[in-house]
């Protein structure tokens, strides 16, 4: 039926509803054709509520009939809190024509966007084998895959999807990214976020974060410091996680000054952070400013409980710390505390002379 057809309709319907009592119509009105005509002209109208209803209504009578149920889906996807109804109707269609894949397609998005990933994976793909148009099919796989754990046949199916350009092609670069990054198989996972970047990155500064805490994992510094820049160029929000990287990085770049200077800065704002204070020791160390180290080593100790395996662990590196300066005296004394409180440490120390001749 035409749109000017299905309005005339709605218009004979109401007047007919206005004139004449429900109860009072003939009963052969009470039919699944009438309610089905009357829920379509209520569509074209615009009153997908009361179209829902008269659909619904057609369906008791006929409840065989697959087009009123595609009907019902469509109405009820428009309607707030109907997307159970609509997809409830798409699956009673489908099992009415059960070799129309275009029904079955439908149902697979259905599934795909309220997160039913098992009923995706059981679908799609028989929906595929049987129908060419179905964009992003791969893709659709792989997150469903990734969604519940399964994540060999994620891997698997969004690497297809790249290969075949699908439209979801850059989401899929960038979930096989995260994927690889989870399993620390950072250098693998380089080239899928430069994919997912090239095409989205000016509205995705989260992502290129992502990838700049990829790049320090694998160790290049210089990439990771450029694209830690890029991140906030493109609006991503600094925190002390962001700052802890980026000093990392400088670190690992052999630009320890530029490193101080930021984990100085995070000190005043977390004076007991110990896990800074520890990297600061670190870094002063390893650019020969052994005093600046053993003060930080120092601020831990007084935080610590004597005695404990975390106290003599501190003693024994402010005791290295005295012998990188040349203090042996007091460097030994720290050291056989540290041994009384922790044995182990003993042994640590016999392996580090043997290893490097001190």
């Amino acid at each position: 039926m035409s749109f000017k057809g299905t309005l005339l309709f709605a218009l004979i319907s109401l007047l007919q509803s206005c004139l004449f009592p429900v109860s009072a119509q003939s009963a052969n009105l009470d039919s699944a054709a009438f309610y089905f005509g009357l829920g379509k002209a209520r569509q074209a109208a615009g009153d997908n509520n009361a179209a829902w209803i008269h659909l619904d209504k057609a369906a008791e009578f006929d409840p065989q009939n697959a087009d009123i149920q595609l009907a019902i889906a469509d109405v009820c996807m428009k309607l707030s809190r109907k997307e159970n109804r609509a997809i409830l109707a798409l699956e009673r269609a489908s099992i009415l024509l059960p070799a129309d894949y275009a029904i079955q397609w439908r149902l697979v998005n259905f599934y795909f966007k309220y997160n039913n990933y098992q009923k995706v994976i059981e679908l799609l793909p028989a929906v595929h084998a049987h129908r060419e148009d179905t964009p992003d099919w791969a893709y659709m796989l792989g997150h469903c895959y990734n969604a519940i754990g399964d994540f060999p046949k994620a891997m698997q199916y969004l690497v297809i999807s790249i290969k075949e350009e699908e439209p979801g092609s850059t989401e899929a670069a960038y979930m096989l990214a995260r994927l690889h990054a989870s399993m620390q198989n950072y250098t693998a996972a380089i080239p899928y976020y430069e994919r997912a970047l090239s095409a989205n990155s000016p509205s995705r500064p989260a992502r290129t974060y992502d990838f700049a805490v990829v790049l320090l994992a694998a160790g290049q510094y210089d990439a990771a410091l450029k694209t830690f820049k890029l991140a906030t160029d493109r609006g991503y929000k600094t925190n002390d996680a962001f700052l802890l990287n980026m000093a990392n990085a400088y670190a690992g770049d052999d630009r320890r000054a530029e490193a101080i200077v930021i984990f100085k800065d995070m000190l005043r704002r977390r004076p007991q952070d110990q896990g800074l204070l520890n990297t600061l020791a670190d870094t002063y160390s390893a650019i020969g400013k052994y005093i600046e180290a053993r003060d930080c080593l120092d601020k831990i100790l007084v935080m610590l409980v004597e005695g404990t395996p975390e106290y003599a662990n501190v003693l024994y590196r402010i005791g290295k710390t005295y012998e990188k300066m040349g203090n042996m005296k007091d460097a030994t004394q720290l050291y056989e505390r540290a041994f009384l409180m922790d044995p182990s440490l003993r042994q640590l120390k016999k392996a580090e002379q043997k290893l490097f001749g001190r």
